[in-house]
This record gives C-alpha cells, sequence and structure tokens, in this order.
C-alpha cells in the first residue's frame, strides 16, 4: 500500500510543477515541445506500475492457502506431460522402423 501512496504523492507533484511551469513559460514553440516532454512524463509516470509488474517473478504454488499443498505441483504435471508425449514419439518413431 506504501508504494500505491508514493506513486500517487510523485504523480501529484509532477502535475502540479507541470502547471506552475507552464505558468512560466512564454507562448510560442518553445512552450508546445515543453508541454509534450512533460506529457511523456506524466505519461511515463501512470504507467510505472503496470510496467513494474512484468518486473516481478509470480510463485504459482502461492495460489493455494498456506499449509494446504495442491494435489500435483505445477512443474512436476507440466514435466509428467512433456515425458509422456516424449515417449509417445519414440513409440511411434519405433513402429515406423
Amino acid at each position: 500500500m506504501t508504494w500505491l501512496l508514493t506513486w500517487l504523492r510523485r504523480l501529484v507533484l509532477v502535475v502540479m510543477v507541470f502547471n506552475f511551469g507552464q505558468l512560466l513559460l512564454p507562448e510560442g514553440e518553445f512552450r508546445r515541445l515543453t508541454r509534450m516532454v512533460l506529457g511523456l512524463l506524466v505519461t511515463l509516470l501512470l504507467l510505472q506500475p503496470f510496467v513494474s509488474l512484468f518486473h516481478q517473478r509470480f510463485n504459482l504454488d502461492d495460489l493455494w492457502p498456506p499449509g494446504e499443498i495442491p494435489p500435483h505441483p505445477l512443474p512436476t504435471r507440466a514435466a509428467a506431460g512433456i515425458v509422456e508425449a516424449g515417449l509417445a514419439a519414440l513409440a511411434a518413431a519405433e513402429k515406423e522402423e
């Protein structure tokens, strides 16, 4: 929850500085360029929580309540499926020979 408060504070601070800077800038080409750069900064700040989700490692075993063991651990089931497929392929190759 602290990351949410930090993110909101940072967003509010950037928007306030952005608006204050707009008051000081003269009209013209430089103002448009500055608005574009600061708009990109605000957009990146808005996307930061979503981007940080992709940099986390998820453990699928955490989906079950503590103390309750899933019927088959997910990596074991996947490995068993791969082994079965490999054995089936080997059996098919032996039949062709």
